[in-house]
């Protein structure tokens, strides 16, 4: 999902989303690509600059490439990438190293998501890689050369990861991604 507040890269909403299985939209996705949709859910947080968020990369380093183009970044834009960077496309580790360069061209802040914390986490235990594997983390591990070696991924790809924030809230808005529940809470057995 994108939001900004420039209705000229309204198109770039369709580029966060399409991956490499070229889906089709849905109608209310059509609908949510025209340019007043962009005007009436978005925000400026201060004079001159854009505020964009997107989601759900998860793996699609090529659609992520053409939506940071088709935004061409600027140092004063604030950027929110709220969560699902990992598993599912082909190329998680393209897309982890995109936005940890994306961070030296604008205000960057990355909200981890769900699958990002299992992957985070993947190294505390067998339990938990093995849950991450069974969720979509092999695809992950695949794009770092070898499913099944946590290992191979770069020391400063788990500092991104740790560098996510869980939540942001500043005057004009509160973004969060999915926080994800490590162990079973009474009430909370499903």
């Amino acid at each position: 999902m994108l939001r900004c507040t420039n209705g000229h890269i309204s198109h770039a909403r369709a580029v966060g989303k399409v991956c490499h299985q070229n889906r089709e939209f849905s109608r209310k996705r059509k609908r949510s690509m025209n340019p007043a949709y962009f005007s009436s859910h978005s925000r400026i947080t201060v004079k001159g600059t854009r505020t964009i968020a997107f989601r759900d990369t998860h793996g699609c380093s090529m659609a992520l490439k053409s939506l940071i183009a088709a935004i061409h970044p600027q140092q004063q834009d604030i950027i929110f990438a709220l969560g699902g960077y990992v598993d599912r496309g082909f190329d998680s580790s393209g897309v982890v190293e995109q936005l940890i360069a994306l961070k030296s061209r604008c205000n960057l802040i990355c909200v981890l998501g769900n699958h990002d914390q299992m992957m985070r986490q993947c190294k505390d235990s067998k339990q938990k890689f093995n849950w991450w594997m069974e969720c979509g983390g092999f695809a992950c591990l695949d794009s770092y050369g070898d499913s099944g070696r946590p290992d191979l991924i770069p020391k400063s790809h788990f500092k991104f990861l740790e560098d996510c924030v869980s939540f942001f809230r500043d005057r004009h808005s509160s973004l969060c991604s999915c926080e994800l529940q490590t162990r079973p809470t009474i009430g909370n057995n499903r």
